[in-house]
């Protein structure tokens, strides 16, 4: 008798500790879920600009700088962008005004970053071409189609507000004489003029 009431007693110790290992916890739902999202980098790619600088009326015989002022917008795609612009610079000498002009009405380009969307600066580079007129002296002058090479370095890519430091080389390239007769020549073009700026845009 006391063997059976001793085996009893013992499953049922057996049974009560293998139970309580087989308690699974349940998930409560008042429990809160973490997820964690990963933030994604995302570029305010287009933007308009003020662009502040100076230009060399002469790249080449001569070094006199004039302050230069633009306005434009850039259109960004992927590793790429088009900036399209207006750009006016003049040098006051005595009572002379406009004595040394130069000017791009409108001015279109194509930009090619080096580093991905993703990153907060770039290095990028490109060509132009633009409509404008240049005037050196009173016996240089020019009105035509002016072609140009820009290389730059864009900063602050991941905020609202862009900059961008800038370097053009620009070259009259076919001059324009509108009249009677249209007038195109390849010939007595002023040489190339050089612009470094700074930007600011949004």
């Amino acid at each position: 008798m006391k063997m059976k009431i001793a085996t009893a007693l013992f499953a049922l110790a057996a049974t009560t500790g293998f139970s309580d290992d087989l308690v699974i916890n349940q998930p409560s739902h008042i429990l809160p879920l973490e997820i964690k999202v990963e933030e994604k980098f995302v570029s305010n790619k287009s933007f308009g600009y003020v662009r502040l600088g100076v230009s060399d009326k002469d790249a080449v015989h001569t070094f006199e700088t004039i302050p230069a002022l633009s306005v434009g917008y850039r259109y960004a795609m992927d590793l790429s962008a088009i900036d399209m612009s207006i750009g006016y610079s003049s040098h006051v000498a005595g009572s002379t005004i406009n004595d040394t002009y130069f000017y791009t009405a409108p001015k279109a380009s194509y930009l090619r970053y080096v580093s991905a969307d993703t990153q907060p600066e770039s290095l990028y580079y490109g060509a132009g071409l633009a409509w404008g007129g240049v005037k050196k002296s009173e016996d240089v002058r020019f009105s035509g189609f002016i072609p140009s090479a820009t290389v730059g370095y864009e900063m602050n890519r991941d905020r609202a507000f862009r900059s961008f430091v800038q370097f053009d080389l620009s070259q009259p390239a076919v001059s324009v004489s509108p009249g009677k007769e249209t007038l195109i020549s390849f010939k007595n073009l002023p040489g190339p003029l050089a612009e470094v700026s700074v930007g600011l845009g949004y």
